[in-house]
């Protein structure tokens, strides 16, 4: 978003949190024997969801419109920037497709939505059982705290903490529900992020990249897959009893973390059974 940073049109909620030009963003934390940048404003990692409820305000009962959900750079926590693509020809499935901002019933265009750790890379899912959409993301617990002071273990930006992985469901994809933490890592640096997860009969199957804290930091740019960190290759399954099914958490091979890991786990029912 070039130039947008200063534009007094976008005040009042704190976007973006600090002063980050485009392209190259901005240097944080002065005094702090680590680089931590804020990068400009923008959006990435993207996912695709559909409105099937007619009650819905975006739902378009001509089947022609997708709604964009995707990480957002922001500096901050909370938010997730959304836009919708169009097709424009007669049928569904046919025709140019048109991507454009959504707007609200006021008439405003609206970019950013409340989404609980929509500031890192999230997964979205959509259960025809539940009729619910599921979110997997990070949570953050620090966000407020002065870059310059930050404990040399924190990656980055306050905003950037990645060992805690929670779990959300919602209806509308706007006004989220917590459904419970997934995994917390031991460490600062054992990493619980960048996660996916599907649906198979009762289960939801999630799969993470996960560190120990022999991990350099928490991304898996830095780190041997002997930690732990692994985006690929023969994963393990672990089961954790719920109340009417349960959670199957997929780590990888490397058996170290999981009695750390284990201790940190909050149990939570997969409410299956909610309407």
């Amino acid at each position: 978003l070039p130039g947008a940073e200063t534009d007094p049109g976008i005040d009042y909620f704190g976007v973006p949190f600090y002063d980050a030009p485009y392209p190259r963003g901005s240097e944080q934390g002065t005094g702090s024997p680590h680089r931590r940048n804020c990068a400009p404003m923008g959006w990435l990692e993207t996912n695709v969801v559909r409105f099937t409820d007619p009650g819905h305000y975006w739902h378009d009962p001509s089947g022609r419109t997708f709604h964009l959900w995707m990480r957002a750079h922001t500096g901050g926590t909370g938010y997730a920037c959304i836009a919708k693509v169009v097709e424009r020809g007669d049928e569904p499935g046919s025709g140019p497709m048109e991507t454009v901002l959504e707007s609200v019933p006021s008439g405003k265009k609206i970019l950013y939505v409340p989404c609980p750790g929509g500031q890192m890379k999230f997964h979205v899912l959509y259960d025809d059982v539940t009729r619910l959409y599921w979110l997997l993301s990070t949570q953050a617990t620090d966000s407020m705290r002065r870059a310059d002071m930050l404990p040399d273990d924190r990656y980055n930006l306050p905003n950037n903490e990645r060992r805690r992985l929670q779990l959300h469901f919602s209806r509308n994809m706007v006004d989220w529900c917590f459904a419970g933490l997934v995994s917390v890592g031991p460490t600062e640096t054992a990493s619980r992020h960048y996660a996916s997860m599907a649906v198979r009969g009762g289960d939801l199957l999630v799969v993470s990249r996960s560190g120990d804290e022999r991990s350099k930091n928490p991304t898996t740019r830095t780190s041997s897959p002997s930690t732990g960190l692994r985006d690929s290759g023969t994963w393990r399954i672990k089961s954790v009893p719920a109340v009417n099914a349960h959670i199957r958490l997929i780590f990888p091979p490397k058996t170290a973390i999981l009695k750390q890991w284990k201790s940190g786990f909050q149990p939570t029912q997969y409410p299956r059974s909610v309407p």
